[in-house]
């Protein structure tokens, strides 16, 4: 008994050891700011904003509505929608609480997956298997991005929902089991194929089905309809986020498909090199011919044909190899296409099914034991590092700019920070300007037809002076995106300033066509009017301008103008 009551203390000290070795390695964390996908989901998201009184209407929109109001989505994820506007509730727009939020999901996680785990194997090598998952390399953006924060409560609820289910000689597991998994369909799509680890995990520890594992067909049939009456369709995948949307057929999709898998595979056996972003055109596209798509459908098939050859008496080797393949079969776009064509988060789930495979290397040649030491010992000086590379967007992009200098975000989304930072001083900070421009025209050279780079180049051009480059801009912009009420605003600015009253006029009539509630086309349009006395329109166009947006003061100057000259009271 005393032997027992040591061995249960060690344990948990041993837990609290990891945990406490994390938290130091991820707390740095804490001092950054939002970045990257935090925006749209999270600070520029309306109904997140709202805090816990916009929860009931985050149920019924899709992920990034309050951002975009795009009905035809292709994410839902109102759990952690939840999660976000409750913490906005609490923290405000201080993102420290958020960053705490994320290192507290994480350390719930580690602890149900020890737990987890020690069901499987003794709590030696569980406490080793949690020890590196919770350092593995590539869990840096889902512990630093705050968005990432549906990884985090996805992995919780169906790491949770497996260890109920490991435990039926407990009353209630099985409710235990099927609400955990429930809410991990809820917090992010991909949990739903994972309902196959329950059976899975029968045959590892009772080599036979139990029946009740068919309940699980539940949470993930009611996620699927409560979904399909949100969202509206599926939206239509941009090449600048995913490659794939560039192949010229299901032939070289699948293709590429294949080779990602053998990239990811590289990434968790070499996690030197990291990144935000890996979208076109950093993987180049290419067909059958290539290495790596055969080599990728070679180890796939392989790793196939060994779970169907095990099925009856799997192994744990073998039954890590299947939840390896399920949890990244999604991510490989040979069903469809996601929006993103490649991401270290995408490896959450998967890299679970690798750190059991490291294990059951180190169980059949001991002499591994040092060679963990050592990764563990390289794994945390790159977690370290890389934890501050998220400190915000212009730290993050700069860090990552010369590893994926093919990428058109990577070239765009620095040469935004850049112009930012560059126009946030009181006079232009022309030499940073002169960058982000370069860094524009890289994009561009990868993939000239993205309305965004067009425009944003336009502004950057706008703030140089350049007026003449920043028109030309905004024209591509309108060949790729007719109706951008922005474009034609600035496109009307520009005429303005080169003394083109008429014609500013109409491009900010064209402005107003495209988005009726653009507040500052109609303060530049009732401001030409006035220009030229038409006081009758031009009180118009500021008077709604105003009603639109109540803060602008130019635009309520001018109607003061417009009102006096009218005898308005």
């Amino acid at each position: 008994m005393k032997e027992f009551l040591k061995q249960e203390k060690n344990k948990w000290i041993l837990l609290g050891g990891i945990l406490l070795l994390t938290f130091l390695l991820y707390g740095r964390v804490l001092n950054n700011g939002f970045a990257v996908d935090d925006f749209p989901a999270i600070v520029n998201n309306d109904l997140v904003q709202e805090g816990v009184g916009g929860i009931s209407e985050i149920f019924q929109e899709s992920f990034y509505y309050g951002y975009d109001q795009r009905k035809e989505a292709n994410e839902y994820r109102p759990i952690t929608s939840s999660f976000y506007a409750l913490e906005v509730s609490l923290f405000g727009e201080k993102p420290m609480g958020y960053h705490a939020g994320s290192l507290l999901l994480y350390g719930l996680l580690l602890w149900v997956l020890f737990l987890f785990l020690s069901r499987l194997l003794s709590w030696h090598y569980a406490a080793a298997g949690t020890m590196l998952y919770a350092l593995i390399p590539v869990h840096s953006e889902v512990v630093a991005n705050i968005k990432a924060q549906d990884d985090l409560l996805m992995a919780l609820f169906l790491f949770l929902s497996f260890y109920a289910w490991t435990r039926k000689e407990e009353r209630g597991f099985l409710i235990t089991a099927i609400v955990g998994y429930l809410l991990a369909v809820f917090s992010k799509e991909s949990a739903v194929p994972m309902l196959l680890v329950f059976p899975a995990l029968d045959m590892l520890r009772q080599q036979k089905l139990d029946k009740k594992a068919a309940l699980f067909l539940a949470p993930g049939i009611v996620y699927l309809l409560v979904r399909s009456s949100v969202i509206e369709g599926v939206a239509k995948v941009d090449v600048v986020n995913n490659a794939l949307a560039f192949s010229s057929g299901y032939a070289e999709q699948s293709a590429m498909g294949f080779a990602l898998f053998v990239e990811y595979i590289w990434l968790l056996l070499a996690p030197y090199s990291l990144s935000w972003d890996y979208s076109f055109n950093h993987f180049e596209l290419h067909g059958w011919m290539h290495w790596e798509s055969i080599l990728g459908l070679l180890l796939f098939a392989g790793a196939a044909v060994l779970i169907l050859k095990k099925f009856r008496k799997p192994d744990l080797l073998v039954w890590s190899i299947f939840f390896f393949l399920l949890s990244i079969f999604l991510y490989l776009h040979l069903l469809f296409l996601l929006e993103a064509t490649f991401a270290e988060r995408f490896l959450f789930l998967p890299s679970f099914a690798f750190v059991i495979m490291l294990l059951e290397a180190q169980k059949k040649w001991n002499v591994l034991k040092w060679a963990f030491a050592v990764v563990a010992i390289f794994w945390s000086v790159v977690v370290w590092n890389r934890a501050g590379d998220w400190k915000d967007n212009l730290t993050l992009f700069e860090a990552d700019i010369e590893k994926v200098p093919k990428s058109i975000r990577a070239n765009s989304a620095l040469a935004f920070a850049l112009y930012e930072q560059a126009i946030a001083t009181e006079e232009a900070d022309q030499p940073t300007l002169e960058r982000a421009a370069e860094l524009y025209r890289n994009a561009i050279n990868i993939y000239g037809n993205d309305a965004s780079t067009w425009y944003n180049f336009g502004m950057c051009n706008l703030a140089m002076g350049d007026y003449t480059m920043a028109e030309l801009c905004f024209k591509d912009c309108l060949r790729l995106k007719p109706n951008h009420t922005l474009a034609f605003n600035n496109l009307g600015n520009i005429q303005y300033l080169k003394g083109e009253h008429e014609l500013a006029k109409s491009y900010y009539s064209l402005a107003i066509q495209a988005d009726s509630k653009n507040a500052e086309a109609w303060s530049n349009l009732g401001a030409e009017y006035l220009l030229f006395k038409q006081n009758d329109s031009a009180y118009y166009a500021l008077e709604v301008a105003v009603q639109l947006d109540p803060k602008n003061e130019n635009a309520a100057y001018n109607r003061d103008i417009a009102k006096k000259r009218l005898g308005i009271q």
